[in-house]
């Protein structure tokens, strides 16, 4: 595969059996711009650019292909265009690119555009144009980014070459190109169960761009780019990332209503879409939509005792963060019933620890912490989780040692996690506290 742009135009020239000169005189341009093109000399503009590919006689993804190797904010448009007259599957005008990077290596700091900014000492609006892709930071600034952002050394290595596009994936037949990304995604999944935390945003995006291209090629493949979502949705919400998982949780529903059947997996999908809504300002409001939003899909997910017992058990959280404690226990009361018919150890002990929550935040102490179990070999957001909820619950009971013992283990583990959605939890939780206090 060419890799840069001269070496793809020589490539392509010489495919066609033209010189350089046949190949200005077709484009209108002259023999020693093509010359320092195809020497690494100089680029071509997007104009002179589409000349070169129309003498070539270019396909529509050579053209692609050209656009990428050209790396430059305003190919992207061009890509944009080309894909609104003969739309993606997945309805994204664009694979991830490095402004994608960018932001979510923001967002896993928990920093907003105007930290970034401020750090950088640079405007708010070339932050936003940077993570947009409409332009690309200078080396400088991409040095700052790297540090002020703990870039991971292959983040960093990614990020210094200054590439527009997370590269695609080499050119394969299609039978071979979905055997490897079916492997990649299995291998993504484990990587996710078994907590896998550094460096996992270039891996997600990286492994999307692959996707993307592919299902370009291929449309009758689109059910593994939706999986990747799906992925994607897995990891951010188990880290805390929740407007992230919900930004992919929306693509991947948007590719669930093109297929026959409804996918096991695209319960991940639901969830966060969910679990965003009610992030926003955590109102009463937002946290009944939230419930509702799952009641809605429970059919959906009905065959899967997991999946179901998992709805429930989240709807009786979001009755419960309303105050509305009837249906907060008469929900976790189904979903504890429901997940008995399961084998599945580890959604025992979720249903435990949501089941516990509900009953301290109804009234009932005592027996949440007779029902509350630690987790056996835990990821590190259901380790947090579990102790902010055996925090609530000895705070509840006046056990003020132990309290204060489980908010610092969870804030530990949040902290060497990058866990940003328990983060806010337990600053919500000692901001109870102190107004309590001062009460």
């Amino acid at each position: 595969m060419a890799q840069t742009i001269g070496m793809w135009l020589q490539q392509a020239r010489q495919r066609r059996g033209l010189s350089q000169y046949a190949l200005a005189q077709g484009a209108h341009l002259s023999p020693s711009t093509i010359n320092r093109w195809e020497r690494g000399l100089t680029r071509p503009s997007i104009y002179e650019l589409e000349q070169a590919l129309q003498a070539l006689g270019a396909s529509s993804d050579e053209r692609l292909e050209a656009l990428r190797l050209l790396d430059a904010p305003r190919a992207l448009i061009t890509l944009q265009q080309m894909t609104r007259q003969q739309p993606h599957p997945s309805g994204e005008l664009n694979p991830p690119l490095l402004g994608d990077l960018l932001g979510a290596l923001r967002r896993r700091q928990g920093w907003s555009v105007a930290q970034v900014a401020a750090a950088l000492q640079v405007s708010e609006r070339s932050v936003r144009g940077w993570e947009r892709s409409q332009a690309i930071p200078s080396d400088e600034h991409l040095h700052m980014l790297c540090y002020v952002l703990k870039a991971t050394p292959d983040e960093v290595g990614f990020i210094l070459t200054r590439p527009l596009w997370l590269e695609p994936p080499p050119t394969q037949a299609v039978p071979e190109g979905a055997s490897s990304l079916k492997a990649s995604i299995e291998q993504m999944r484990q990587l996710i169960w078994q907590g896998t935390t550094e460096g996992m945003e270039l891996r997600l995006l990286a492994l999307e761009a692959r996707a993307w291209w592919h299902v370009r090629q291929c449309p009758r493949h689109a059910e593994l780019l939706r999986e990747v979502y799906t992925l994607c949705c897995q990891w951010y919400t188990l880290h805390g990332r929740v407007q992230d998982a919900e930004q992919y949780g929306y693509r991947g529903l948007r590719m669930v209503r093109q297929e026959h059947q409804f996918p096991r997996s695209a319960a991940w999908l639901i969830m966060a879409v969910a679990i965003g809504n009610a992030e926003p300002s955590r109102s009463e409001t937002r946290m009944v939509e939230s419930a509702r939003i799952l009641q809605d899909w429970l059919p959906q997910v009905h065959q899967s005792t997991e999946h179901e017992a998992w709805f429930y058990r989240e709807m009786s959280e979001f009755y419960s963060a309303a105050h509305r404690y009837d249906e907060a226990e008469r929900t976790a009361e189904l979903g504890f019933q429901i997940i008995q018919r399961s084998d599945s150890m580890a959604e025992h002990q979720h249903a435990q620890v949501s089941r516990a929550l509900v009953l301290c935040r109804v009234g009932q102490p005592r027996k949440a912490m007779e029902t509350l179990k630690p987790p056996e070999n835990p990821l590190p957001p259901t380790q947090a989780h579990y102790l902010t909820v055996l925090y609530e619950i000895c705070c509840a009971l006046g056990d003020t040692e132990q309290a204060v013992y489980a908010l610092t283990e969870a804030e530990q583990i949040a902290r060497q996690h990058a866990i940003q959605r328990t983060l806010q939890v337990i600053q919500r939780l000692q901001q109870a506290s102190r107004s309590a206090h001062e009460g």
